[in-house]
């Protein structure tokens, strides 16, 4: 694959509006010269963060121009998940790309789930459970049943904030009365034990204890979908450790109508595609922060850094 560096979307804006405060004039510089050993290639998450910029009479008008400026920033590179989900790179037409983007629908998130039966006692959940009315309906027993009804209002999770600060936060408690009460697990100890490690992250405070434990944490993370942390793809990886780390008290983000949770998942994306470039350049400080940490407990090659730091660090330019 050829040598490339990865920008976000707010870099590609800082540069091509020559913001004073990213000093953007200077990072164009740096670009026209880089490009001598490096390509800097569009991707999918540009062209998404494009496309649902709104339908405002100027944003549309700045359609076409933006589209022109990445193409001339990528020479018509553009990277982005192939059938096979890896990353590709090759040459594309920018505005061909961008009609067919343009069309994507988000597909509604799904969440399988090992087969499981235990009879619950309500009376010692909270009340704000997110299962609660589930169970109910299901006869006081929370089973695989009720974990498959709960996948379908995902997609509210996901995109809406109020309902994911809601679902994060009961997530964080779960633990709590899980251990005080058992109120799921009584019957299977051996199912909460193996899950109950991902509850560790609530507690961490500190950056390093936290990659020191994270292996074992994301592991029991994944293990609510049935999933082996040693057969999964470095790329789903980073996918689930963006959703993992938004329960860290480090790295959480503020949710609001401005950031929605579908932020996050862009977030995720674009360090899916950075993965094998050799940097990857973002103006997002908490992306900056988390991106950083992802790489270095997965061991990723991608370098992340903030637009100076990139511009002040290359010799040749």
């Amino acid at each position: 694959m050829k040598k490339h560096i990865y920008l976000d979307w707010n870099v590609i804006q800082h540069t091509k509006h020559k913001n004073p405060k990213f000093k953007g004039d200077e990072f164009a510089q740096f670009i026209e010269k880089a490009k001598k050993k490096y390509i800097f290639p569009a991707s999918t998450i540009h062209l998404m963060d494009l496309s649902q910029g709104g339908t405002t009479k100027k944003h549309l008008e700045y359609v076409p121009e933006d589209l022109k400026y990445l193409s001339e920033l990528s020479d018509n590179f553009f990277i982005e998940l192939d059938c096979n989900q890896e990353v590709k790179l090759s040459k594309k037409f920018i505005g061909k790309e961008f009609e067919e983007v343009s069309k994507y629908e988000e597909p509604t998130p799904t969440l399988q789930t090992l087969e499981f039966s235990y009879k619950v006692d309500i009376n010692k959940m909270d009340k704000n459970d997110m299962f609660l009315d589930l169970i109910k309906k299901n006869n006081n027993v929370f089973d695989h049943t009720v974990a498959n009804e709960f996948t379908k209002n995902l997609k509210k999770i996901t995109t809406e904030p109020t309902e994911y600060k809601k679902f994060r936060e009961q997530t964080k408690i779960a633990l709590k009365y899980i251990k005080k009460n058992e109120t799921y697990f009584h019957e299977n100890r051996l199912y909460l034990e193996k899950i109950q490690s991902f509850f560790e992250i609530i507690d961490i405070n500190e950056s390093e204890k936290l990659k020191k434990e994270y292996k074992k944490i994301l592991s029991s993370f994944l293990s609510f979908q049935n999933k082996n942390f040693e057969m999964i793809r470095t790329l789903d990886l980073i996918k689930a450790s963006y959703l993992l780390l938004d329960f860290s008290p480090i790295f959480s983000e503020k949710i609001d109508k401005k950031n929605k949770p579908t932020n996050m998942q862009r977030d995720a994306f674009n360090l899916m595609l950075a993965s094998k470039a050799e940097y990857y350049v973002t103006e997002d400080d908490n992306n900056y922060e988390k991106a950083n940490f992802i790489a270095d407990v997965l061991n990723l090659d991608v370098k992340i850094k903030k637009m100076d730091e990139i511009r002040n660090s290359f010799n040749f330019i």
